[in-house]
């Protein structure tokens, strides 16, 4: 199994990456310049990619962005999927707003291409805190449109 990050901040460099003694072989991809990667959610100036996961402390002292295809990574969005999809039907979320989609083929929520796993980890934390969204109140001098069909 392969383990790939992005550096977004800076070109690849001598000191710019981790070299763990645990994982020592690295590939190094270079970008000409800065290119869109992971559906276009973020800016990388190239792909470090390792035998093993780097820690969360590594990723963050050198600035990396794991893959979404990293199966750690991998697996850790798709059980969110199943909570916030699951809070996105349960709560009616138009569709144009919604972070996964329902996968017919395999019987499960999956996260959009578009969706960054910043923005799932954030939509999960609200699917567990709030399971139900409410209406917001009304604020004064607003008014609600007459609802149809006598209800």
């Amino acid at each position: 199994m392969k383990y790939k990050y992005y550096s977004t901040q800076r070109p690849i460099d001598i000191g710019t990456y981790p070299k763990p003694p645990e994982a020592p072989e690295v590939e190094l991809v270079f970008y000409d310049q800065r290119k869109p990667v992971e559906n276009g959610t973020a800016l990388a100036w190239g792909e470090l990619i390792y035998d093993a996961p780097l820690t969360p402390e590594q990723v963050s002292n050198y600035e990396l962005r794991p893959s979404r295809e990293n199966p750690d990574i991998r697996e850790r969005m798709s059980v969110q999927a199943q909570a916030v999809g699951a809070w996105e039907k349960r709560n009616r979320i138009p569709e144009e707003k919604c972070l996964t989609f329902w996968a017919s083929d395999i019987q499960a929520f999956v996260p959009l291409p578009q969706a960054t796993m910043e923005q799932l980890a954030r939509r999960f934390e609200l699917a567990l805190d709030f399971p139900t969204v409410t209406a917001r109140p009304m604020r004064p001098g607003q008014h609600r449109p007459p609802q149809r069909g006598g209800r």
